[in-house]
């Protein structure tokens, strides 16, 4: 007796096969910041501007309310960050003034923004290879480093962010 042949996969099958394996590729971006930039989470506060913008800081010592309402009417330090102060208070009061918050909060927003620009790629067309490849070089490239592992880089990180989720919001529409 002859058994019957294996039944073969059709080519959706495969393709979803195919696909599958290849949605779980893009955890390799988080993954690779962690795998990076992940020792920054044992440093300290610098005595550059992480001592001006967040030791010394006279908006600390307020309420929260009231730091907050000083942080959007004027300058700090001679900047005027509105958002970036509110974040840095906030992130002073929930976590004590933790440097080991303040890094690992940067690491997961900067793993976020390169998520978005997988997901900014993709929508403006590119396969799921390519937009994997430019997130990774936008997540991993050196350019990066003082952004992600010093405090005060925050800014650029937060600004990130809200620039690219914007972008991915307004991309369906160009």
């Amino acid at each position: 007796f002859r058994s019957a042949p294996p039944k073969r996969k059709s080519a959706a099958a495969s393709r979803r096969a195919v696909s599958s394996w290849q949605d779980h590729l893009i955890w390799l971006v988080p993954v690779g910041v962690l795998l990076v930039f992940g020792t920054a989470c044992g440093f300290g506060f610098l005595d550059y501007d992480d001592r001006l913008h967040l030791i010394d800081n006279p908006l600390r010592v307020k309420s929260y309310f009231g730091m907050l309402a000083a942080a959007f009417s004027g300058p700090v330090a001679g900047l005027y960050m509105p958002v970036t102060y509110a974040y840095w208070g906030t992130l002073w009061r929930l976590t004590g003034g933790s440097p080991f918050a303040f890094h690992a909060v940067n690491l997961v927003l900067h793993a976020v923004n390169a998520l978005l620009v997988a997901r900014l790629l993709r929508q403006w067309g590119m396969d799921r290879r390519a937009s994997l490849v430019g997130a990774l070089l936008f997540a991993l490239h050196p350019m990066q480093v003082e952004s992600v592992a010093w405090v005060s880089g925050a800014k650029d990180v937060l600004s990130g962010f809200f620039a690219l989720g914007a972008l991915n919001l307004l991309a369906p529409w160009t």
